[in-house]
């Protein structure tokens, strides 16, 4: 679980406390802590074991010197000096009699590291005269508790998994296993722990109590395959460690591990991990006189095999919806896991790696990753929600840090993952009594240090509560084009500067490669009236002219029909004055029809001017509609600011904080078409002839829809990758100003993605591409013969053909091989290859060689010092026709 300097303690304190007047409330609190260097991590388990339920507590954190708190998650931490108060937040204060809650804090020390003391006060009853029933630890079936008065108990060894020093300790699936699941330490090669430790982690406390002296005998269900290599160590209290090795089993048996004289009181026996693979089902404690029970678990009737519940919780939960994060439909311990929906950012990746400690690798081999959110459609009722993690890309610990927030509570802080599981490891996390009351289950994960990551989340309710599919709104307008392309809104000033103009020019001769939903006319800071669509009308008017050219030359154009239907007039006023009640109009409208049609696929509206027609269609469904609806349409909505021009994209940030919302404010600096260039793309009959000359700035809006032209190149999403229309910060910024003719102050604080460093260069670096893209599409137009064209060659690497950005996996030190030639030219063009490492988007910092780099077929050197990076390899592909065309594909090669 941790590095091997890396000290592990572990402590239990069973507090026992009586309740003030009427005794109905007590509460005990355990603790594990580890410590290194400069640092500890301490996690606290507090369980109510009074007499009913509880509505809030409150514990108190002594440490031997100052706490230095650096994170906290699980509960409100304040104080001064050595001692921490930590109370409950609203999620986690209701405890059922025996039912636990866990939070916990990091920090820095100097010196030795003391585990803190957890103490408590008397936490607040919930008025009720009916103590609530405690639910089983164990996802099995609950079997009847034996009597009060038995000498005997079994307990489930998996129900100890919540134990601060369970890891790397796993727990796992067998029907033949009492219960239907076991512990085992997993294989991973010869794996050992050869002398027992009081400190060392993969240990499992088992709690009880005697009511007189007797003697106790201890019995252990397991599995030993292998007699050489499946072995444990144990011990009751503090007494002597014993080992267990050197016998093999025929299945499932029990194993008498003796019998300890003990006073009366409270005891532990330990079991401890010594080799992979020995399997760890049940332990039962027998005494030879008196009553012997558990502490801090329910006991079961020994029985033979129970089938295991396919809910992710115990208890009465049942299943609400369960979402494998980046991936599609999967399965983990019988529990269906749907394919990744209704999150709002973030970007997806994915390895091949076995994944430590479970039987079942595919949820934790995806991931979502960034600064995103889930908004989760839900009745109103009480939840809880299973967080699933793993760490399938970085190797050192300090490489990722983030912060996790469930309906507005921060939950988790500063999560390093691979310091609580290691590479390829998995982390789980439970967050408990989740009163929903607006109608979604919101959980949001914030970047600290690289990116937040989630493999898989699964929701349950005890009470009855349901999801709700949110139902799309059917809408008459036809859709063109390929499932496969992205979908995209304009909203546009036209008239305000002819910029505008020469976009819609540009983008109608590509038309092909989105699937253009509407056109809408309104205002910016430039122009704050519109009364008609008459400019882009005429612009319509000259595709007309050239649309049955350009469908010789390549499929998917839409028809002139199709574009003048999703032509409309949008806000008529300027900016927020334009924005409200009665104020809807046909772009709002036709945004909001967009989102909800039945397509997975988001909607990427884009402002050319101000942003008030998508703030309407916002607003709208925010007064119509419930939380999570709101929610589910934020999800699959994008926003393209290009530089703000209205007070309306500040509103929009600030107010739909989940939304993916990009303000770019690089796009000038030389990357678009020069004046002799406008000349030649004037020549090419009616739709040239409508791109106008530049009056200010040229094209200033044609990033907005570039960002999405090249799916290879860059996945629009991953607004760190970069491509024709630039390259954006996964982090937000705060306030980025617009405009000088807007108020940039207006709707302070606001979050959006803003331009790296790299700025209008990120753009410029593919002028060759874009460039003759736009000419030879311009010769499309014009002429009626596919042989008189050139035409864009095809990319094909290692027998993949995909228009999607390639996501491989190495080792430092090894070598990557990539081979391209399998692509080809239409035109039977001869075809030159340039592989290079595009390293702003990289998170590897030095240089990387590539072998053969201007062959079809190449090989990737990954540095020995790149491990837990990410390295990003462009092919650009270019044939010699005329003008010469580009094709590339974008290789994210993700160094383990």
């Amino acid at each position: 679980m941790f590095a091997n300097n890396y000290n592990v303690l572990s402590g239990v304190v069973a507090l026992g406390l009586l309740a003030a007047a009427g005794g109905a409330s007590a509460l005990t609190c355990s603790v594990s802590s580890d410590d290194w260097a400069d640092g500890y991590v301490a996690n606290f388990t507090v369980t109510n074991d009074g007499l009913a339920a509880i509505s809030s507590w409150e514990v108190t954190l002594s440490f031997s010197q100052a706490p230095n708190v650096t994170g906290s998650w699980g509960a409100d931490i304040s104080g001064s000096g050595n001692s921490l108060t930590a109370s409950n937040f609203s999620y986690n204060g209701n405890l059922a009699l025996g039912e636990s809650t866990t939070f916990g804090v990091q920090g820095t020390h100097s010196g030795a590291f003391q585990a803190p003391i957890c103490s408590a006060g008397d936490p607040t009853p919930t008025p009720s005269s009916t103590p609530t029933p405690v639910p089983s630890p164990t996802p099995s079936a609950v079997p009847t508790p034996p009597p009060a008065s038995s000498n005997s108990i079994a307990l489930e060894l998996e129900g100890f998994a919540n134990q601060g020093s369970f890891s790397p300790f796993a727990v796992r699936n067998d029907a033949n296993a009492s219960g239907g699941q076991y512990v085992v330490w997993p294989d991973n090669g010869n794996q050992s722990n050869s002398t027992p430790s009081d400190s060392a982690a993969g240990q499992i406390a088992v709690g009880f109590n005697l009511s007189q002296a007797t003697s106790v005998a201890v019995n252990l269900a397991l599995n030993l395959p292998n007699a050489s290599d499946d072995s444990f160590h144990y011990r009751m209290d503090s007494g002597t460690w014993s080992t267990q090795n050197d016998q093999t089993t025929n299945g499932w048996e029990s194993l008498a591990l003796g019998s300890y004289s003990l006073e009366a009181g409270d005891h532990t026996f330990t079991l401890q991990r010594r080799e992979d693979g020995a399997q760890l089902d049940r332990v039962t404690l027998t005494a030879a006189a008196g009553e012997i029970s558990a502490i801090g678990v329910t006991p079961v009737t020994p029985t033979p095999t129970v089938a295991p519940t396919v809910t992710p919780t115990p208890g009465a939960e049942n299943l609400v919806i369960a979402i494998n994060a980046g991936g599609g439909s999967v399965s983990l311990n019988g529990v269906d896991y749907s394919a990744d929906q209704l999150f709002s950012g973030g970007s997806v990746s994915a390895t091949d790696d076995d994944i430590a400690g479970v039987a079942e690798d595919a949820l934790y081999q995806t991931e979502r990753y960034g600064s995103y959110s889930y908004n989760i459609p839900v009745s109103n009722a009480t939840y809880s929600t299973t967080l699933h993690f793993a760490e399938i890309f970085h190797t050192e610990a300090g490489a990722r840090s983030f912060n996790v927030y469930v309906e507005g509570q921060q939950v988790l802080s500063n999560v390093d993952l691979y310091s609580l599981a290691g590479h390829d490891g998995v982390y789980s996390y439970a967050v408990n009594n989740l009163n929903v009351s607006d109608g979604a289950l919101n959980i949001r994960l914030e970047t600290v240090v690289d990116n937040a990551q989630l493999s898989g989340l699964a929701v349950s309710s005890s009470d009855g509560g349901s999801f709700i599919a949110p139902t799309p709104t059917p809408t008459p307008t036809p859709v063109p084009g390929s499932t496969s392309k992205w979908r995209i809104i304009n909203t546009t000033d036209m008239g305000a500067d002819p910029d505008d103009e020469q976009s819609l020019v540009r983008q109608l001769v590509m038309a092909n490669e989105f699937d253009l939903e509407g056109i809408i006319t309104s205002t910016g800071c430039w122009k704050k009236s519109q009364s008609n669509t008459s400019m882009v009308d005429g612009i319509l008017d000259a595709y007309e002219q050239a649309y049955p050219n350009l469908s010789l030359h390549a499929e998917g154009f839409p028809s002139p029909a199709y574009l003048r239907s999703i032509n409309v007039l949008g806000q008529r006023g300027y900016a927020m004055n334009d924005v409200g009640s009665g104020r809807d109009s046909a772009g709002s409208n036709l945004i909001i029809s967009a989102v909800d049609k039945d397509d997975p696929r988001p909607v990427w509206a884009t402002c050319w001017g101000g942003c008030n027609t998508i703030a309407q269609a916002l607003w709208r469904v925010r007064n119509d509609r419930s939380a999570g609806e709101l929610n589910s349409f934020i999800s699959k909505l994008r926003v393209f600011d290009i530089l703000g021009q209205g007070e309306a994209g500040n509103w929009i940030a600030q107010t739909f904080p989940d939304l993916l919302y990009i303000r770019a404010t690089s796009v000038y600096g030389g990357w678009a078409p020069n004046d002799s260039m406008i000349d030649e793309i004037q020549t090419h009959g009616a739709l040239g002839a409508a791109y106008p000359d530049r009056r200010y700035a040229t094209e200033g809006d044609t990033p907005a829809f570039m960002h999405l032209a090249q799916p290879a190149l860059n996945d629009p999403d991953a607004v760190d990758q970069g491509g024709w229309g630039g390259r954006f910060n996964t982090s937000e910024t705060a306030n980025i100003g617009g405009m000088d003719c807007m108020n940039s102050g207006a709707y302070n604080t606001h979050y959006m993605r803003g331009n790296t460093s790299e700025g209008s260069a990120a753009i410029s670096k593919w002028k060759s591409g874009y460039d003759n893209d736009f000419l030879a599409r311009l010769d499309w137009a014009v002429n009626s013969s596919y042989s008189n064209a050139n035409h864009h060659p095809e990319i094909v690497i290692n027998s993949n053909s995909a228009e999607a950005v390639m996501y491989l996996n190495a080792s430092p030190g090894a070598s990557v091989s990539l081979n391209a030639s399998g692509s080809s030219d239409p035109d039977g063009d001869s075809l030159s290859y340039n592989w290079s490492y595009y390293s702003e988007p990289s998170s590897y910092s030095g240089s990387v060689s590539i072998n053969n780099s201007s062959s079809a077929s190449a090989s990737v050197n990954i540095p020995a010092n790149a491990g837990g990076r990410r390295i990003h390899i462009i092919l650009t592909l270019r044939d010699n026709g005329s003008p010469n065309l580009y094709a590339y594909r974008r290789v994210v090669i993700n160094v383990q």
